[in-house]
């Protein structure tokens, strides 16, 4: 796979295939929250979805503290805590101290009306269990949805920029949001791999010998039957 960027990522480095039918052009496009997608309409449905997922919490002087942020790669789910403070990313539920929980939902509470737990499928202790077990699992149907298909981009997530602005980037450098803890390089360049499509060449309608040995790969230059 041949990857067409103008930076680079945390498994780039990583080649197990180098078949030029398939190249990942890695075009990095962002969007604020609130943008107006008169140019993109086809991105609107998966722009709406992330932003959904996507949440600063300030305290009182006003200061980002804590982010929720959401990854799409390549079809899957990746919900992240990040702490803004101590520069830390926590994309599983357990690894998130229990103290940090608690502040946490305080401050969801007061914003929003979705929990810590909600964000990452958690189990939640809450007297309201009825309601708190529809909403997760209504949550899980909606992480069925393909969005990365949809939108024909294998890489959709959210990010705190300066530590203050949240946006939507697609395409964007994943190592900038500490993804290796999810996915070794050799996990998500494979995943990319997959997910983009093959382009098989264009040939004649009628192609000559020489060209089919080419279309199956074969090199012409040299001789099949005095191969040793």
């Amino acid at each position: 796979m041949y990857i067409v960027s103008k930076f680079k990522d945390y498994y780039d480095f990583v080649v197990f295939e180098t078949d030029n039918r398939k190249t990942y052009v890695r075009q990095e496009e962002r969007f604020s929250l609130y943008s107006k997608f008169k140019e993109k309409k086809e991105l609107i449905d998966l722009i709406r979805y992330v932003s959904i997922h996507t949440i600063s919490l300030e305290t009182e002087e006003m200061l980002c503290r804590y982010f929720i942020g959401t990854v799409l790669f390549c079809n899957e789910f990746f919900p992240y805590l990040y702490d803004v403070k101590n520069h830390k990313y926590f994309y599983s539920y357990k690894s998130i101290p229990a103290k940090m929980r608690e502040v946490i939902n305080k401050l969801l509470s007061k914003k929003a009306h979705y929990s810590l737990e909600f964000f990452f499928l958690a189990k939640e202790d809450t007297k309201d269990y009825l309601q708190s077990n529809f909403l997760i699992n209504k949550e899980k149907e909606n992480r069925k949805i393909k969005f990365n298909s949809l939108c024909n981009v294998p890489i959709v997530f959210s990010f705190l920029k300066d530590n203050l602005h949240p946006e939507i980037i697609i395409n964007g450098r994943l190592q900038n949001i500490k993804f290796g803890k999810v996915k070794t390089p050799s996990e998500a360049y494979t995943d990319i791999y997959n997910f983009i499509p093959f382009i098989e060449p264009e040939l004649d309608s009628n192609p000559d010998d020489m060209n089919r040995y080419e279309s199956k790969g074969f090199d012409v230059k040299l001789s099949f039957r005095n191969v040793k």
